[in-house]
């Protein structure tokens, strides 16, 4: 696919070690990983991410991965819903009319910048592929 190239790599290689390794795996994105781990891990990527090794012994703890991808968000200097568009998504949740209210997040989400929009599509893609395996991984909607 052409728009792996707005994908951070860092994200390309955390979602798909747990759609290969984690999806029947109970509280993927509950179960903190270790922090000492996490914070090495992400030392390494920083450094350059041109020889990672997914089979070494590191990335194996499924929850230090998810754990890696949560901070990797966090950590981002402008979220993937930006900074400037941060209330017209707030205002557009609030809208009464499902109707209106999905046409409103439709148009705000599509006006993302397309590094932010490939990547949430990517994001939700996965969260997806997640949700779909819910029975077996416990990810459910605590709405519900």
């Amino acid at each position: 696919c052409f728009f792996l190239q707005y994908i951070p790599l860092i994200v390309d290689i955390c979602c798909k070690l747990v759609e290969e390794r984690g999806l029947e795996y109970t509280g993927i994105y509950r179960v903190p990983g270790n922090n000492a781990a996490i914070s090495s891990m992400q030392e390494e990527l920083n450094k350059g991410m041109t020889d990672i090794d997914v089979h070494d012994d590191k990335w194996r703890d499924l929850n230090v991965i998810s754990s890696l991808l949560k901070s990797f968000f966090r950590k981002l200097p402008e979220p993937l819903f930006t900074n400037d568009k941060y209330a017209d998504f707030i205002d557009a949740n609030r809208k009464e009319d499902p109707v209106e209210r999905l046409k409103t997040l439709k148009r705000l989400i599509h006006d993302l910048p397309e590094h932010h929009y490939e990547t949430l599509k990517f994001l939700s893609a996965h969260l997806k592929t997640v949700a779909e395996n819910s029975e077996k991984n416990k990810v459910t909607d605590t709405k519900a």
